[in-house]
């Protein structure tokens, strides 16, 4: 999980922001509706790639370890949760 110093926060939040909203103005322009998981996909790629300290194998399984890491996360945190919703609002097939 980012648990960076809350100091730096304000630093990156309005950045952030910024390329949400972008995001998400890009994604109502289009008549798909899921565009919006392209962009991300894209943003936080060429993110990757701008904030690699060098073009070696530790640094991008750092990278890969830190995707790994965010997915596993969002999983636990966004995903679970919902799933425990919906199996209680409409039953669970594993019974």
């Amino acid at each position: 999980m980012p648990y960076i110093k809350k100091e730096y926060r304000p630093r990156l939040d309005p950045h952030i922001e910024a390329l949400a909203k972008e995001i998400n103005k890009i994604n109502e322009e289009t008549s798909e509706g899921h565009a919006f998981a392209g962009l991300l996909d894209y943003s936080c790629t060429r993110l990757a790639f701008k904030t690699l300290p060098e073009q070696r194998y530790w640094a991008y399984t750092l990278v890969e370890g830190v995707f790994n890491g965010l997915a596993k996360e969002f999983y636990r945190r966004v995903v679970a949760p919902y799933e425990d919703k919906q199996m209680k609002k409409r039953g669970d097939i594993y019974k």
